[in-house]
């Protein structure tokens, strides 16, 4: 007897649960389908960008040193930095590159004219890393060299350069 009554508890439960799933299926899942529909159609709408159209971390790790070229800008950028909570100014010193993919299409049109340009991205450097102060620079470098490196990609309007590297770099509070 007491068998018997577990036997149908156990297939109570189970015909529930099944009733449960398939209002599941026929409900929420559709649902779901429409909304996700009804974001897609706003975002395009709006014209939101979903993927980023720039070189990314993992794309570089995907090319071989041989394809890469290496331009550091001649000269050692000195300038001030915003001042830090302390009110003291912060003169940084810092040496810039820029990694190039040398097999992209834009390659051989602009790393010709690098040397001539150099002042532009200069300015860009010395404007973005100059709106930072010393303790910001110290903890968001590789966020800092991203916001640089999507300013150059930006003025070229192409992704051939692919990263942006500091080297040698100096502070020094007055």
């Amino acid at each position: 007897m007491k068998k018997s009554l577990i036997n149908i508890i156990t297939l109570s439960l189970s015909i529930v649960n099944l009733i449960f799933m398939v209002v599941i299926v026929f409900a929420i899942v559709p649902t779901m389908n429409n909304t996700n529909e009804f974001i897609k159609k706003i975002s395009t709408a709006v014209d939101l960008e979903l993927e980023n159209s720039y070189a990314t971390k993992e794309d570089i790790s995907n090319i071989s040193v041989d394809k890469l070229d290496v331009y550091d800008i001649s000269k050692q950028l000195v300038f001030n930095l915003k001042k830090g909570a302390d009110g003291r100014d912060c003169v940084i010193v810092v040496n810039v590159s820029l990694l190039m993919n040398i097999e992209h299409k834009d390659y051989a049109t602009y790393s010709a004219t690098l040397a001539e340009k150099e002042s532009l991205f200069t300015s860009t450097i010395i404007r973005i890393l100059s709106s930072y102060t010393m303790d910001e620079v110290r903890a968001n470098t590789d966020l800092i060299r991203e916001e640089i490196l999507h300013a150059i990609q930006d003025m070229y309007q192409s992704d051939f350069i692919i990263d942006v590297n500091f080297s040698d770099i100096k502070y020094q509070q007055q």
